[in-house]
C-alpha cells in the first residue's frame, strides 16, 4: 500500500470543493518528489481529481448524449491527461487503479462507458 499525505489530501478535496477546477492544481499540494509518501499522495489526488471533474459534467444538458465526447467539449478529463502530466504515474499497477476510478467516476456521473476506450 502506498503511503498518502493526509493533510495534501485533505487540503486539496476542500479547496477543490471551496475553490473549483480552475484554480486547483495537484502539483501545488504533492509533498517532495524524494518524499515516501509522493508517488501514493499523487495517485490520491488525481482520483479525487477525475471523481470532481466527471461529477462537473452532469450540469450538461438533459438532451445531450452523455458519453465522453460529448463531455470533451466542456472538461476533458482522461487518465491519459493525467499521464501525461505526471508520468510518474505510468506504471501498470497505478494505471489501472486510475482507470478503475476514472470508471467508477464517469458511471457515477451517468455518462455512457464504451469498453472499447480502455483496450
Amino acid at each position: 500500500m502506498l503511503s498518502v499525505d493526509e493533510e495534501a489530501r485533505r487540503r486539496f478535496e476542500s479547496d477543490w470543493l471551496n475553490q473549483g477546477a480552475k484554480t486547483i492544481s495537484i502539483r501545488h499540494y504533492l509533498p517532495r518528489p524524494d518524499a515516501q509518501s509522493y508517488i501514493g499522495t499523487l495517485e490520491e489526488l488525481v482520483c479525487i481529481d477525475l471523481e470532481f471533474r466527471w461529477q462537473q459534467g452532469q450540469g450538461l444538458t438533459e438532451t445531450s448524449e452523455r458519453t465522453a465526447t460529448a463531455y470533451e467539449t466542456h472538461q476533458p478529463t482522461r487518465v491519459e491527461d493525467y499521464l501525461r502530466e505526471f508520468p510518474d504515474l505510468d506504471q501498470p499497477e497505478i494505471v489501472a487503479r486510475l482507470v478503475e476510478q476514472e470508471v467508477i467516476a464517469r458511471l457515477g456521473a451517468g455518462f455512457i462507458v464504451e469498453p472499447d476506450e480502455y483496450e
